[in-house]
């Protein structure tokens, strides 16, 4: 989670060779090549191929997350959509909706204002999400690696930094990373 990108692909490799039904490794590993903020080590084919193992196995809101991210990152937004839809529809208490509602929030898609998630304000955001080809959750959780990262490692930091850059180049946590990159050396 520091950015040992190369590392964690090792490790996941490795407890799915020895135990290829682990699903709760299949599902993380699918999210980390689907997600990960360094494009050179995305795996959109192999994410789609994991998460589908998944949602079959394990057909809950975060397993269809995964699938939605992992096929948006694959190019196909018809697909991510409709997981997507279907991980809210299956939601079996409110947290995967709060979830959803706080990572569409984050990435400005749904108005912070909305009390309670509407449904057509949700779909709304959710199809403006997918069509700018916005994973729900992948900013804010490498947001929070950078910020780890920073002080240790300030070069992958910036490389980081730069993709946020191109791919989110107006939202406030990325104009933030950037003010900061100022103080952090390693350019």
């Amino acid at each position: 989670g520091t950015g040992r990108i190369p590392e964690a692909i090792v490790e996941y490799e490795t407890v799915l060779k020895i135990d290829p039904d682990y699903t709760l490794a299949q599902r993380n590993f699918a999210w980390l090549l689907a997600t990960v903020g360094l494009p050179e080590y995305r795996d959109a084919d192999r994410a789609v191929d994991l998460a589908k193992i998944v949602v079959a196995r394990s057909p809950d809101p975060l397993a269809y997350s995964v699938l939605g991210a992992a096929q948006l990152v694959a190019g196909d937004s018809e697909k991510a959509l409709s997981a997507y839809r279907k991980g809210l529809a299956i939601a079996p208490d409110k947290g995967h909706l709060d979830l959803a509602v706080a990572s569409l929030r984050y990435l400005g898609c749904l108005a912070s204002d909305m009390t309670a998630p509407v449904a057509d304000a949700l779909e709304k955001a959710l199809i403006v999400c997918v069509e700018a080809g916005h994973p729900p959750l992948a900013l804010q959780s490498n947001v929070a690696v950078v910020d780890r990262i920073a002080a240790k490692d300030p070069a992958l930091a910036w490389r980081y930094l730069e993709v946020f850059q191109a791919e989110y180049p107006d939202h406030p946590d990325v104009i933030r990373l950037t003010t900061e990159a100022l103080n952090w050396g390693g350019n």
